[in-house]
């Protein structure tokens, strides 16, 4: 191993050098390769943002007695996982409780058979939980939304507890130098979630003065 010569002039991600013609690569490559290029898309994009609700995932009352509806959304936890749900869900609150409602990453295992084979494999693909907890008992990897409370059919939400992503404050001002960025500010686009603890940036420029690539709604 140590005649070795490795090719410093590789152009592509960390991962597994590549071995010569004919070396068996065992399972446990494959998953050391997997896991490098996943980190490195992570990686890439927390040097940007910070973790929480990209958009969407307001919760409101339903109509159906002891129940909530949550609305689609996007968000990335603290492990860069992605999490998105596409349509409205309807979860019955647990009765008689105070609770947090979080939605984290899971993974959902789907088998599947080429064509022209008989060997049933699986592929791992990204899905969500919505999920109940105790105060302070809320895992680090979840998106918290919602606390709620249930008192037989009638449902409060009694606080809303979501996170935005935020463009990190040193990206954002070597983009447009000049401006004071808000440590609140909510830089999620194309959303009408508003929270009010999250305020405007705070500008001497004017928007036509800005590069027209990053030009983001800022809410």
């Amino acid at each position: 191993m140590s005649n070795i010569v490795y090719d410093q002039n590789y152009a592509g991600i960390p991962g597994v050098n590549f071995p010569d013609d004919g070396t068996v690569f065992y399972q446990q490559d494959f998953m050391k390769e997997q896991f490098s290029i996943g980190s490195e898309i992570i990686n890439r994009e927390q040097d940007y943002f910070t973790p929480g609700v990209i958009e969407g995932f307001g919760v409101t009352v339903s109509s159906v007695a002891g129940c909530i509806d949550v609305c689609s959304g996007l968000a990335r936890d603290i492990d860069g996982q992605r999490i998105y749900k596409d349509n409205m869900d309807e979860l019955p609150v647990p009765d008689l409780e105070t609770k947090i409602l979080i939605i984290r990453h899971v993974w959902e295992f789907e088998p599947y058979v080429l064509d022209g084979t008989s060997d049933e494999k699986m592929h791992r693909k990204n899905d969500s939980s919505f999920e109940f907890y105790n105060e302070g008992e809320v895992p680090e990897n979840a998106i918290q939304l919602c606390k709620i409370q249930r008192s037989g059919d009638s449902v409060t939400i009694l606080e809303d507890l979501r996170v935005f992503t935020r463009l990190k404050e040193q990206f954002y001002e070597a983009i447009v130098g000049g401006a004071e960025l808000d440590t609140d500010v909510n830089l999620t686009a194309n959303s009408d979630d508003r929270v009010p603890s999250q305020r405007a940036v705070r500008t001497t420029k004017s928007a036509e003065s800005f590069p027209k690539f990053c030009l983001l709604r800022i809410v």
